[in-house]
């Protein structure tokens, strides 16, 4: 990423340490020390993925509900990468569910219970299609505790859309920098941390 870190040069807004690049600000993983070596799928690569059902016959409606929820959102939002994946390893789906087995046709209800036929080609069918997977998912396997602090697919979870972009890139900084602007100096994390330094400068100097 040191490297690849020069091709994003043109998203930079501002000089010195409170410049903006959303790219290189969500990429920064990819550039300590154990993440060097990592291989990736490059952008643009097309690829089958294919599950298997183990000891379908002991799965009852319920579970196989869970189960046709978890693959209908990874499709969906992706999930594949280094941490919460940070913008990038995201997933497209780009051919329907091609279901085989001697249950194929429970399995294909279940589908199509979840997941419209047709193209989501709007922001708003998008977001009932997600929203639809993440109620399924909540009935299945339970909901998050309301004080949960890490993100999640929770009560209050929304959809974001952001303007279209004709390349990921741009698209990807454009959220890295909504996030770098939301986090930078954010109150009141950053007077609180001033304050610590401060005392700990004193109290250095009077040993």
């Amino acid at each position: 990423m040191a490297m690849g870190k020069r091709k994003f040069d043109r998203f930079t807004i501002g000089r010195g340490k409170f410049s903006k690049n959303g790219i290189i600000y969500l990429g920064y993983p990819f550039g300590l020390g154990g993440n060097r070596d990592r291989k990736a799928i490059a952008p643009g690569e097309e690829f089958s993925l294919s599950f298997t059902i183990v000891r379908e016959h002991q799965l009852d409606v319920k579970d196989k509900l869970a189960i046709a929820a978890s693959i209908c959102m990874f499709s969906l939002l992706g999930s594949c990468g280094t941490r919460s994946r940070r913008g990038f390893g995201s997933l497209q789906l780009l051919d329907d569910f091609q279901i085989e087995g001697n249950r194929q046709d429970e399995w294909e209800e279940i589908f199509n219970s979840l997941v419209s036929s047709s193209p989501l080609e709007s922001p708003e069918s998008f977001s009932h299609a997600v929203q639809q997977v993440v109620s399924v998912t909540e009935m299945t396997s339970g909901s998050f505790r309301e004080d949960t602090l890490h993100p999640h697919c929770g009560q209050g979870f929304q959809v974001k859309f952001l303007s279209s972009y004709s390349d990921w890139e741009s698209a990807l900084n454009a959220a890295g920098t909504k996030m770098q602007e939301f986090r930078q100096r954010l109150e009141p994390d950053y007077s609180n941390l001033k304050k610590f330094l401060a005392f700990l400068q004193l109290f250095q100097n009077l040993l």
